[in-house]
């Protein structure tokens, strides 16, 4: 008997919900097998309680599941369940690559071969070093644009000079039809007059420069609370790890941002020794 119970199974025992812990057999008798079950209450004044039983000594009755359907109402655990199952359905396989149709922008071929070095990695990590003219911001659009065709790019912080902050809104906008907030120390204020708590957790897409959040008792304090999946680095080369003060800083904030995320993407065109 004790076979027709396993760990994660839920049962109804004395007229409330339990989850299977542990199924262990006990010594036959005259009356059938037995088995001893760990469980854990799911409802009611039990809920979280653990609870030793001996069936068939205590009535169990395994809870009856209905098969998952969007024709009627039942559980929001389980109707979330049907959902992620269906987008996973929807979800392009790895070695197709669904940026450039959605994409305002004429491009290369081998601008494409970074979208398909990320989507085979579980954390993408990757250094995207082009000449200058070559399409770095290209290439990190469509693999934002493949990567949010997977869900897997919802949360995005792009963290650029400031010079070139305005720049980076414009053509994530215009080519890949992505809307990023720009926070500089005004952008980051009117965020806060909305008054909805954390703003980089608050907002999805977010540009920012590293001289505004790399000092820790600044923006870092708010955006030390917020993960990422997807965190783009221009300019890379600036956070190698150097000796000077400021570098350091710029340094430490990289590596922070690289466990902070999913994905990270380093862009640069200046060689260096980092």
């Amino acid at each position: 008997m004790s076979a027709d119970f396993s760990a994660g199974m839920t049962l109804r025992v004395r007229g409330e919900r339990f989850l299977v812990l542990e199924a262990s057999p006990l010594p036959r008798t005259e009356r059938g097998p037995q088995a001893r079950l760990l469980l854990r209450g799911l409802e009611g004044p039990l809920r979280n309680q653990l609870l030793s039983v001996i069936h068939p000594i205590e009535r169990v009755a395994p809870e009856e599941v209905h098969a998952l359907s969007v024709e009627r109402a039942g559980r929001l655990a389980r109707f979330r369940l049907l959902h992620e199952a269906f987008a996973l359905q929807l979800a392009p396989p790895p070695d197709t690559l669904v940026g450039a149709s959605r994409s305002r922008v004429e491009f290369e071929r081998y601008q494409q071969v970074p979208s398909l070095r990320a989507l085979s990695l579980p954390r993408p990590r990757l250094l995207i070093a082009d000449d200058v003219g070559l399409g770095k911001t290209i290439e990190a659009g469509l693999i934002l644009r493949d990567l949010n065709a997977r869900r897997r790019a919802t949360r995005v912080l792009i963290v650029s000079p400031p010079s070139i902050m305005d720049q980076w809104q414009t053509e994530m906008g215009q080519k890949f039809g992505f809307q990023f907030k720009v926070f500089d120390g005004e952008g980051l204020h009117s965020a806060r007059l909305k008054r909805e708590g954390n703003p980089w957790k608050n907002n999805p897409r977010v540009i920012a420069s590293r001289d505004f959040i790399k000092r820790r008792e600044g923006a870092f304090i708010e955006l030390a609370a917020a993960h990422w999946d997807v965190v783009v680095i221009d300019e890379a080369h600036h956070v190698a790890a150097r000796q000077h003060e400021e570098e350091k800083l710029q340094h430490e904030l990289a590596v922070w941002l690289s466990e902070a995320t999913d994905a990270l993407l380093l862009l640069t065109a200046t060689p260096h020794d980092g």
